[in-house]
This record gives C-alpha cells, sequence and structure tokens, in this order.
C-alpha cells in the first residue's frame, strides 16, 4: 500500500511541478502585459497635498520614497481619494488573488505548504523589484506602483496562510515541518528581496 501511494505521487510530482510553473510564467506575463496599460493611467491629480515631514523622514542615496511623494498622499481623508485609485487597487487585488488561487491548484496539496511558499517567495522578489525601481527611477507612475504593490502582491502573498499552516503543522505533531516553514520562508524571502533589489539596481543603471 505504501508503495503504491508512493509510486502514485511520484507519477503526479512532474505534472505538478509543470502546472505550477505554468502559473508562476501566467503571473509574471500578466505582470509584464499590465506595466504599459497601467502606465497610460498615471495622470497627478489636481490636488497635490504638500508631505514635508513625511519627505525628510523617508529618504535613500538622496531620493524620496514613491510613497512619500507628494502626489501620494497616504494621509488624504476618503473623500479625498480618487476613485480611479481604488478600483486600480481592487481590480489588482483580485488578479492577484486569483493567481494565487492557480498557483495552489497547480501545486496541490501537500505535506508541506509549498504553494504558499512559492507565492510569497515570488512576491518577496517582485515587491522589491518594483520599489526599487520606483526609487531609483522618477518615471514610475504612481498609479502603477499601487497596482502592483498594495494590488496585486496584497492579493498574491499571504502571510495569514503562512502563519496558519505553520502552526497547525506544529500542533499536528509535526514540529520540524512548521520549523522548517518558518526558516524557509524567512531566509527564502530575504534572498529573493535581495535579488529583487539587485535586479532592479542593474536595470536602472
Amino acid at each position: 500500500m505504501f508503495t503504491g501511494n508512493l509510486c502514485a505521487l511520484s507519477a503526479r510530482a512532474p505534472r505538478n511541478l509543470a502546472g505550477a510553473l505554468v502559473s508562476a510564467s501566467l503571473v509574471l506575463a500578466g505582470v509584464a502585459t499590465a506595466l504599459p496599460l497601467l502606465a497610460q493611467s498615471s495622470s497627478v491629480p489636481a490636488r497635490v497635498t504638500e508631505v514635508v515631514d513625511r519627505t525628510k523622514l523617508v529618504t535613500l542615496r538622496g531620493t524620496v520614497h514613491p510613497f512619500a511623494r507628494p502626489e501620494y498622499d497616504l494621509g488624504a481623508a476618503p473623500d479625498d481619494l480618487p476613485m480611479e485609485r481604488i478600483l486600480l487597487v481592487f481590480g489588482a487585488g483580485g488578479t492577484g488573488c486569483v493567481a494565487r488561487y492557480l498557483v495552489g491548484l497547480a501545486i496541490g496539496r501537500r505535506g508541506f505548504p509549498v504553494a504558499t511558499l512559492v507565492v510569497n517567495l515570488v512576491g518577496s522578489f517582485l515587491i522589491a523589484l518594483i520599489l526599487e525601481l520606483a526609487l531609483l527611477r522618477r518615471d514610475l507612475p504612481v498609479n502603477l506602483q499601487l497596482a502592483l504593490t498594495t494590488g496585486f502582491m496584497g492579493g498574491f502573498t499571504t502571510y495569514s496562510s503562512f502563519n496558519f499552516e505553520t502552526t497547525k503543522l506544529i500542533f499536528d505533531g509535526h514540529p520540524a515541518r512548521g520549523l522548517a516553514n518558518v526558516g524557509i520562508t524567512m531566509v527564502g524571502a530575504f534572498a529573493a528581496g535581495l535579488v529583487g533589489l539587485w535586479l532592479a539596481r542593474r536595470l536602472a543603471a
């Protein structure tokens, strides 16, 4: 019985891996396709607020973080938020959720939370790449940053699933797997972020 189950799992592994690679490729292709479309809707609202204190605090190598720019007012009242941006985050967030769902379907259920690990590693790489490019290149539209980070990455990545799956492994009698998930996720996400920063600087050079 055990040998038969093992053979069945081994036979499904290549298909699951191929499905995961296809899903990841679709996600990256979707992001690449959305870049020129979102760039066209990057008009700055007529109402531009002053964020003097924030721009003084959030700086890096003489450049202002995109979230501290005057046209991106984090302290704006709800009535002042452009509906265009709300709908943009809404649509991009839904797309990210669907992409995460497809990755989970492609990988399938396993004894280790591989699907959650994959989306968090890919998300760590992409968000580091996008935000570093925004720091180094002033021409990256605010709407594009919002759609890809708060929207798509917010829906694609998931800390809550990582937390639940880790604690469930520990309480179900698999503490080694739970601790391994914590270690792999933390180290892997950090390494993926470093690769994203490095690639962004190469692209902006």
